[in-house]
């Protein structure tokens, strides 16, 4: 009876030992599933972090050519505003050179060397 006693309370004394380090083991696996948690929720942010920065390269780039390209247009329109006031001009001066020639022919003599005009006019 005795060696039963003794098996008994080894064994009450191990079930106690093992329930008393329990929680200590629980906590130490939860620690170690965060820590994974964790560890892999860095990576994940890291991922992000690198398509973000990729990301806004390229958004970058993107505005400094629309930038280029804005700067382009205007100086076409530039170029076309000039071209557009040149012609203009042009357009005015082959008008006065139009109706200076029309009014010059109706001034025209139609006898050659003689001081009657035909057409008689008063100019």
């Amino acid at each position: 009876m005795e060696i039963l006693q003794i098996i008994l309370s080894a064994l009450g004394g191990g079930m106690l030992t093992a329930i008393g380090t329990l929680p200590a083991v629980i906590r130490k696996t939860r620690a170690e599933a965060r820590a994974a948690d964790l560890e892999n929720l860095q990576k994940a942010i890291e991922g992000w972090r690198s398509i973000a920065d990729e990301r806004q390269e390229e958004v970058t780039t993107q505005h400094e050519r629309i930038n280029l390209l804005n700067n382009k247009i205007d100086t076409l329109y530039g170029q076309i505003e000039r071209l557009r006031n040149d012609l203009s001009s042009e357009l005015l001066i082959n008008n006065q050179l139009r109706i200076e020639a029309a009014r010059d022919e109706v001034k025209m003599c139609q006898k050659r060397g003689c001081a009657e005009r035909t057409p008689p006019t008063g100019f």
